[in-house]
């Protein structure tokens, strides 16, 4: 999606009140579109909505009563520790009468053991301190992706959804993002083994995302370029497969048209080639997008 229809969604999410998830979107689009002021305008709103909706959330009790007042906890120490030395004290007159006994008769005596107490269960976390450990987590994440060291973002992000209650959507959004931003990292650094194994598993999270599909083609049409024979013929194949994709899921992407006019002339067929740079014009004729169709065209008719 683009920064305008990632807008409109989060725009609708905000309508209906849920507000972290519409910040997710309006992050991503303040991403693809820096210098929109309107777009962090929107986005400075929904993340003020969101901490008033926080502000405002019941807390819920604790399953570990903590009104008990200190002086009754010492009382209740004590009271435990005498009980414990009143035990203990018991079976050791107990165990001396009858080791008296014992000798009086000429018999061997086996003193009695003492059965180790069994550990207390741990108690199980509370709901607010696994919320509050899902906060941190989410935040640690966020940090690490801001200083673009996405593998422990993501790693973070997957503990997080496995632990997050009700719906995912929004962290599970944030964490498809960190694995293209990932994946376009080793991408930008010719790393396409690595750009390839990012964007699958973003591919894997959301399927129907186009951006990873776009990544992924872009990652397999210039690995392509790099080998030779059919390794060549099928990292180009696999590429276009990728931008079909994208371009069915956003059949405005334009980008995506582009790479798949350039892939299908790189396999031979420049007449399919042709005609995606024939739909960007279509699409959007004021496009710079549309301006190097054109040249393009113009360079395949003089050929």
């Amino acid at each position: 999606m683009d920064a305008d229809q990632l807008v409109q969604r989060a725009h609708d999410l905000m309508r209906q009140g849920d507000f972290a998830r519409a910040r997710d979107y309006l992050k991503r689009a303040v991403a693809l579109a820096p210098l929109r002021s309107d777009i962090r305008e929107m986005l400075v709103y929904a993340l003020e909505q969101e901490s008033a909706q926080a502000d405002h959330k019941p807390k819920r009790e604790r399953a570990t009563p903590l009104s008990i007042a200190p002086a009754r906890r010492a009382r209740s120490s004590r009271l435990l520790a005498s009980s414990a030395i009143l035990v203990v004290a018991l079976a050791l007159i107990a165990g001396g009468v009858a080791a008296s006994l014992a000798y009086l008769r000429g018999r061997p005596l086996s003193l009695p053991v003492l059965a180790p107490s069994e550990p207390k269960p741990t108690p199980a976390p509370t709901p607010d301190a696994e919320s509050e450990r899902l906060d941190r987590l989410i935040d640690e994440a966020e940090s690490l992706a801001g200083q673009a060291k996405y593998e422990e973002a993501i790693r973070l992000m997957r503990e997080a959804l496995q632990s997050a209650p009700g719906d995912p959507a929004a962290i599970e959004s944030r964490l498809v993002q960190m694995q293209i931003d990932l994946g376009k990292q080793h991408y930008e650094a010719r790393r396409f083994d690595e750009a390839l194994g990012a964007l699958r598993e973003a591919v894997a999270t959301d399927p129907a995302n186009p951006e990873c599909h776009y990544w992924l083609g872009q990652s397999y049409y210039f690995k392509g370029l790099r080998e030779s024979g059919k390794r060549r013929k099928e990292d180009l194949q696999a590429a276009e497969r990728s931008l079909k994709e994208a371009g069915r899921l956003d059949p405005t992407m334009l980008k995506a048209h582009a790479a798949l006019a350039e892939t299908c002339i790189k396999l031979g067929n420049p007449i399919e080639g042709a005609a995606y740079y024939k739909r960007i014009i279509e699409i959007d004729p004021a496009s710079p997008e549309a301006d190097r169709a054109r040249r393009q065209l113009q360079t395949m008719d003089a050929q």
